[in-house]
């Protein structure tokens, strides 16, 4: 598989209310509609690389331009979209964050097959902080963007914290030339959103909502381990890695120290017999079996959210909390992979 660097325009999107959607129907709506408004937007001259997780989006573009028209149409969408009179429970809003950055752009035959490396989570950082239907871009975007002819502009909104303390960044939120300035978030739709909180009820997750989740999680892991495997053989040359994708959602990985395996590893979607997922399973040592197992990572529903849970089957270290974030349990079984190595 061929590798190149390029510098490229990436948007990160997800959906909030996405998860309190526990209608069949109502999901299968909206992920129709969707898809069909990807179809119409999305074309080869504005995008060569997309991936959708449920409610999130990953979408590149060799033009910031193109980039923030996208962005445009999937915040348009929401805005202008009465979720409420089409059934659903709330109206749903969409978050949207727009960078540009070097990353690993991976091809096969000449297909592009994956777009990786630590800047891609830099993007991914931005997302989580941006308001309900706002478009927010880092600084080094918004410099490559208004060297164009464009009909929109930026707002500065300053230094801002990044998710999961992943440091500071320069931020601006980008809004159409007749769209009314606001330069700090104390906006309507944000007054609204604090002085009006909508209780929260209890649903029960679908089969296909924890099998999704699941899944999305374990890409986040996998992508997680190719990512780190790159970057600790770019710091020490004497470390050679090998990551094996044998499917989708089955991968091993392996790291050698002067031409030794010192590092092993398995992970894989655990299903039942009739094909439902039940937990993400990791193992790591010399010897592994097909379904041998040093730690389990369950999907639970609090009635609220999606969670994932370490069994806590790992003692070298802490195991984390209950959380959503995948990151957060491919950290934690990354050291369990690596301690081995600095014993």
């Amino acid at each position: 598989m061929e590798e190149k660097k390029q510098i490229i325009s990436i948007l990160f999107a997800d959906i909030k209310g996405f998860s309190e959607i526990k209608n069949d129907k109502l999901y299968s709506i909206l992920n129709s509609q969707i898809n069909n408004l990807l179809d119409v937007i999305l074309t080869k001259q504005n995008c060569f690389f997309k991936n959708t997780w449920g409610d999130a989006f990953f979408i590149c573009s060799h033009d910031p331009i193109d980039l923030v028209e996208i962005a445009f149409s999937l915040r348009d969408f929401f805005r202008n979209t009465n979720w409420i009179a089409k059934g659903f429970p709330k109206m749903l809003t969409i978050r949207i964050a727009v960078h540009t950055e070097k990353v690993i752009v991976k091809y096969e035959k000449g297909e592009i097959k994956n777009v990786i490396g630590t800047n891609v989570n830099s993007a991914a950082r931005i997302e989580p902080m941006v308001s309900p239907n706002d478009i927010w871009a880092s600084n080094i975007f918004r410099q490559l963007a208004i060297d164009e002819v464009s009909n929109f502009e930026f707002v500065d909104l300053g230094i801002r914290d990044l998710a999961k303390e992943y440091g500071k960044m320069h931020l601006f939120k980008v809004i159409r030339d007749y769209e009314q300035k606001e330069s700090n978030e104390t906006n309507t739709e944000h007054i609204k959103e604090i002085n009006i909180p909508i209780p929260k009820i209890k649903k029960k997750a679908t089969d296909k909502e924890k099998m999704d989740f699941v899944k999305k999680s374990f890409l986040v892991i996998s992508n997680y381990f190719e990512q780190a495997l790159r970057e600790i053989e770019k710091k020490d040359k004497e470390i050679e890695s090998e990551y094996t994708k044998k499917s989708q959602y089955d991968i091993e990985a392996n790291i050698y120290i002067h031409g030794n395996n010192k590092a092993h590893c398995k992970l894989f979607l655990d299903q039942d017999f009739s094909g439902a997922i039940k937990s993400i399973k990791f193992a790591h040592g010399r010897y592994i079996t097909d379904n041998s197992a040093n730690e389990i990572i369950q999907v639970e529903d609090d009635g609220y959210n999606l969670l994932l849970r370490p069994i806590g089957m790992l003692f070298s270290h802490k195991t984390p909390d209950q959380t959503k974030d995948a990151v957060e349990i491919a950290e934690y079984l990354w050291i369990a992979f690596t301690n081995i190595i600095s014993q």
